[in-house]
């Protein structure tokens, strides 16, 4: 791949119709790197800010990077968000077995648009899964990209802050060795695996052209260093996102179309999304890309909900809301802004949302003293104070109801007495122009239509159609069509009079703005505040409302391991059912860290595993939860083994990709960890099934014996670990008493590391053959299921009676041990047509026939069974 191949795909979407961007320079070091960008972006335009889709949001993609280099079990992590120039560093202690599963977690919580790699490194710790694809693109840079010493002269040409314009200059005039102490602030030298990683990125970001728009410039402008850690957050994989539905993208389904965005479609985050800004959405979405771990973390989360849940406040939340609305996509209005390719749609934004920001944090102030001491995000929101200064400069320095009318910011009178000056010569021109017009009319009788023009690049010059005669005084300038244009001392004197006035008043408002926008970045990490802030509001409001209209309660989160729910709800499935059945939870040393659930097809098994798992979820993401009560413990890990996603680019079966989960898990897991398993074992024989089950389900039970967890829960079909003597010794099941009960068995013992579990079923007054078929109750009791009761299922599946009835005779002749008959009475039906076919066949002409014939076909016809 071409070290310098275009990482920013998405990046088309915003080309438009516009001027062309600059080329970025290309990397010295690469010999086959082009380092060039070609995309087309418009300046000016200002459908960027328009609203789009029902909630009023334009998606677009984040503009993150990401650069990995590992070494001695260390891995160097850098990434760069070109929305907030903000440069995260990490150096992640790594054995070569956690590799796969941290990365995998990097990419899926990042979500960066390029992955910067060396090709050798990539090659050398055998990291070929890590591809890429439709989001993400993967690009191999030279080895010498990271170098240790070109990251350190990369890094050395860093700004960073806004603070940086004193100590750049205190630090020209010191040695390199003091510029690297005063960097050693922002970096630790002796992370090599991280600091390569940094120099990697800058110098792709810098061939890029992603940072850097002119390209008289070497350095890199950063607001932050900041270190990202994995710290505090809950491990989840892109598999158990999806199998849980956390996210669920849907694209057009006419290929015609397939190209467009994706939407969200009906997921857990489409239910809890109620956000009023893009910014408050982007937030959302890494907040359940990183569910928390830190307890003290989720319920300062949980005060905020609360807060805004209470009815005394509603009021205050409506309030909020409309404001919210009305905040804008500020951080890409400051994007503009620094890239010098602002309009006035960008200023517009800004200043708009920053009065309506402003507006919150007059309603947040009228609170009082003691809720904002508690909830920290109202402090936050009241501290920023010096947001009115700036608000007051910009109203006081721009014109922005002049400003709707063109297409370029104005100035106020007052701020400028050059500038007003030449807004006054500007306003005397017409009259000027007029009175010369005038005077050479007069002068000149013969010369009708003269008129006197500015024109660009020539100045001022006198308009007369070609078949005028024109005095010697008169200078030839053009000729345009039918029209002529000439010059004479009165034209020159008006240009060193007035020359382009209108340029002139352009070029001083933009000298004026550039002033305007230097007093403005001071104040940068405050507008970030604001954004994050008023981001977070809009996450606290989303997540209240969702709570009020699905009726969430607030868990109560704990270090211990356990789970314990009382009338638990999957908060999707009960959107998609006239009725649901809630189910109580208890997943804890009590009863069981292991809870294997059986049941019938279709009585709800797959539904309630993923239902603990959306919980366990939710709760840690600092939501409210589908539960009447609940006591959850933190996890560290989640995983699971509930769906097998298929791809033609990996030639992997379904069955594989099963083992590979299960792999994943027991090799990863912890005592903090939940595990959810849905019949593990199906896509193979069942005697290999039930035994690779057995094993799996003996190594996780010692696992439990050994560290006091993880929560395990499992469902199956595979009822002979329960039946076989072997098995059932093996795995130490507690002893069950059968007690014909709802066609199911019963445990009476109340403690052990395996609980059973059974959804209950209840037999239905039908004469059937064989086992008594039963309807499900979708309720969790303690036992283990005696049937699958596959026949029912077949049946309101539509399967045909002839079918079922044979399959009926085969489990009779398989329990008693007896030969299967074969089908005698289909195969004498047969027959039977063979000899309606062979008399119909027979007959040359039935008009003609005889009786005898006739009566002969009649019979056979009649001897046909078609039951």
């Amino acid at each position: 791949m071409n070290s310098t191949r275009k990482t920013t795909r998405a990046r088309k979407t915003e080309t438009s119709k516009g001027t062309k961007r600059k080329k970025g320079p290309s990397h010295p070091a690469d010999d086959d790197a082009s380092g060039s960008s070609d995309d087309d972006v418009d300046p000016n335009n200002e459908l960027e800010h328009e609203t789009q889709g029902e909630n009023g949001l334009d998606e677009e993609p984040r503009e993150v990077f990401m650069a990995l280099f590992i070494e001695k079990g260390k891995l160097g992590v850098a990434v760069y968000d070109a929305m907030s120039t903000k440069l995260k560093t990490a150096q992640i202690p790594i054995t070569n077995s956690d590799l796969s599963l941290t990365l995998e977690m990097l990419k899926t919580q990042m979500e960066p648009r390029a992955i910067v790699v060396s090709h050798r490194n990539f090659a050398k710790f055998d990291i070929d899964f890590l591809k890429s694809d439709e989001y993400t693109e993967v690009c191999h840079r030279k080895p010498s990209d990271f170098g240790y010493a070109k990251a350190c002269k990369s890094i050395a040409n860093l700004r960073i802050g806004t603070d940086w314009e004193h100590y750049g200059r205190d630090l020209s005039e010191t040695t390199e060795r003091e510029v690297f102490k005063y960097l050693g602030s922002f970096f630790d030298f002796d992370s090599l695996e991280m600091i390569r990683a940094v120099g990697a990125l800058l110098i792709f970001l810098s061939a890029e052209n992603i940072v850097n728009q002119l390209e008289t410039t070497t350095t890199i402008s950063i607001l932050a260093v900041e270190k990202a850690s994995l710290d505090g957050v809950m491990l989840i994989d892109a598999i158990a996102l999806k199998s849980l539905q956390i996210f669920n993208e849907e694209y057009h389904p006419s290929q015609l179309r397939a190209w467009e965005k994706s939407k969200e479609g009906f997921s857990i985050f489409s239910l809890l999304d109620h956000t009023m800004t893009k910014c408050g959405k982007a937030m959302l979405r890494q907040w359940m890309l990183k569910p928390l771990t830190d307890i003290d973390a989720i319920e300062a989360r949980q005060d905020a909900i609360q807060f805004f849940l209470a009815s005394s406040r509603n009021d205050l939340v409506n309030s909020l809301l409309v404001k919210l609305k009305a905040f804008k996509d500020v951080a890409r209005s400051l994007l503009h802004m620094k890239q010098m390719r602002s309009s006035v749609q960008d200023w517009t934004v800004f200043y708009q949302s920053l009065n309506n920001f402003l507006g919150m944090r007059k309603e947040v102030t009228k609170l009082p003293r003691d809720i904002l001491d508690s909830i920290r995000l109202l402090e936050r929101i009241a501290s920023l104070e010096s947001l009115e200064q700036v608000s007051n400069m910009l109203g006081n320095v721009i014109d922005f109801e002049a400003s709707k009318d063109e297409a370029y910011c104005v100035i106020r009178e007052g701020i400028s007495e050059e500038l007003d000056q030449a807004r006054e010569k500007f306003g005397e021109i017409d009259n000027v122009l007029l009175d010369m017009s005038n005077v050479l009319a007069n002068a000149y009788p013969e010369m009708r239509g003269i008129a006197v023009q500015y024109i660009p690049r020539i100045g001022y010059a006198i308009c007369c159609p070609q078949s005028c005669q024109v005095p010697r005084s008169f200078e030839f300038q053009f000729e345009d069509g039918l029209q002529r244009f000439y010059k004479d001392v009165r034209c020159c004197k008006l240009d060193e009079s007035y020359g382009d006035i209108h340029g002139q008043i352009l070029d001083l408002q933009q000298g004026l703005l550039l002033e305007l926008y230097d007093e403005l970045m001071e104040h940068e990490v405050t507008f970030y505040d604001m954004i994050d802030v008023a981001s977070e509001l809009d996450c606290f409001l989303s997540l209240a409302r969702a709570a009020r209209e699905f009726n969430f309660t607030r868990p109560v989160m704990c270090e211990d391991i356990t789970f314990v729910a009382k009338t638990a709800r999957h908060p999707l499935q009960e959107l998609t059912v006239e009725s649901y059945i809630p189910n109580d939870v208890s997943l804890d040393t009590a009863t069981g860290l292991i809870h294997v659930l059986t049941g019938e097809n279709g009585s709800g098994k797959s539904v309630y595993l993923k239902m603990v798992g959306v919980l366990q979820y939710m709760a840690q993401l600092g939501s409210f939860i589908p539960v009447s009560e609940a006591r959850i413990g933190i996890v560290t890990k989640l995983f699971t083994r509930i769906q097998s996603f298929e791809t033609v680019l990996l030639s992997h079966s379904s069955f594989t990709i099963d083992c590979n989960q299960i792999a994943t898990m027991l090799r990863h897991c912890d005592e903090r960890s939940l595990l959810l398993i849905d019949e593990f074992g199906k896509g193979t024989s069942a005697i290999d099934g039930v035994c690779l089950l057995a094993a799996v389900l003996k190594d996780l039970k010692d696992t439990v014996l050994r560290h006091g967890g993880p929560k395990i829960l499992m469902t199956t079909h595979f009822l002979e670990i329960f039946q076989e003597p072997y098995l059932r010794d093996h795995l130490e099941f507690r002893e069950v008493h059968q007690i014909e009960c709802k066609d199911q068995a019963r445990i009476i013992e109340e403690t052990s590391t395996i609980a059973c579990f059974v959804m209950s079923s209840v037999p239905i007054n039908v004469a059937s053959k064989g086992n008594v078929p039963t309807a499900a109750l979708f309720e969790v009791v303690p036992g283990i299921a005696t049937s699958s009761n596959a026949f029912r299922c077949a049946t309101v599946a539509g399967v045909n009676e002839r079918v079922l009835t044979r399959a009926h005779d085969i489990l009779d002749c398989r329990r008693s041990k007896t030969p299967i008959a074969p089908l005698a009475d289909t195969n004498n039906r047969d027959e039977a047509f063979e000899v309606l076919t062979m008399l119909f066949v027979n007959e040359s002409n039935w008009l003609n026939a005889s009786s005898s014939s006739l009566h002969a076909l009649l019979d056979q016809a009649r001897s046909i069974s078609l039951d």
